[in-house]
């Protein structure tokens, strides 16, 4: 059984909410090219764009808990 701080896998459509409270969807995980790293589109609600980041970054506020899992 994973650890409850132990990030498991980011998937498409994953909700989160960040600090700010700011609801957030990962919409897209492109993959870059080199082994275990991704790029990933995170939409803001109610936004158009998404924003496009390295998939470290959202896993490591994650971790620091600036961003939790969101159930709508």
């Amino acid at each position: 059984m994973p650890k409850s701080n132990e990030i498991r896998e980011l998937k498409p459509y994953d909700w989160y909410k960040d600090a700010k409270g700011r609801v957030w969807c990962v919409v897209r995980i492109w993959p870059t090219g080199k082994p275990e790293e991704c790029t990933i589109d995170i939409l803001e609600l109610g936004k158009q764009n998404p924003i496009n980041q390295p998939e470290s970054l959202l896993i490591n506020l994650i971790r620091n808990g600036h961003f939790q899992k969101y159930s709508r």
